[in-house]
């Protein structure tokens, strides 16, 4: 956290560079149907002719997409395609981690009430913390398709917007 000289308060929180980068690497695979999509090499994948400053994100996406790629190395080239199956279990990993955070978090995490709480069934509970972290999750990815394919898999229902 820091403050600026004309006392605006500036604050970062680590953000899973996948999430900035699934966008991109979702567009550049080009899928048509049941077709994965082209492997492309980065610099294609990264290149956005009005934000050139993406460039520099090549050397995070390199290491941190293959998570969620498939690649080929031709000589020293890497060529990514973004790859579904990947995708899914990238987020369920994401939603794994996010529950276990939230339920270690004092039972007021969201603001309920202390009656709330203490009235309601477990089964309840694991439910309203699957809902926030859908919520949470929905707030770094686009309904279509990941959130989709996330509550699809979760069997889980939301409105998307």
């Amino acid at each position: 956290m820091s403050k600026s000289c004309d006392g605006g308060l500036y604050t970062a929180t680590p953000v899973d560079p996948v999430f900035i980068l699934l966008p991109m690497f979702d567009q550049a695979r080009m899928k048509n149907g049941n077709d994965p999509g082209k492997f492309r090499q980065l610099d294609e994948i990264i290149y956005i002719h009005d934000y050139p400053g993406y460039r520099c994100l090549s050397t995070v996406a390199e290491s941190s997409m293959q998570i969620v790629c498939d690649f080929k190395e031709i000589g020293s080239t890497k060529f990514f395609r973004l790859n579904d199956s990947k995708v899914l279990a990238w987020m369920l990993c994401k939603v794994q981690q996010l529950k276990q955070t939230l339920v270690k978090l004092d039972k007021n995490y969201a603001a309920r009430s202390e009656k709330e709480i203490c009235t309601v069934c477990e089964t309840y509970m694991s439910a309203r913390v699957l809902a926030d972290v859908v919520m949470i999750l929905g707030e770094y990815l686009a309904d279509d398709p990941w959130c989709k394919v996330l509550c699809d898999n979760l069997r889980y229902r939301v409105a998307l917007n």
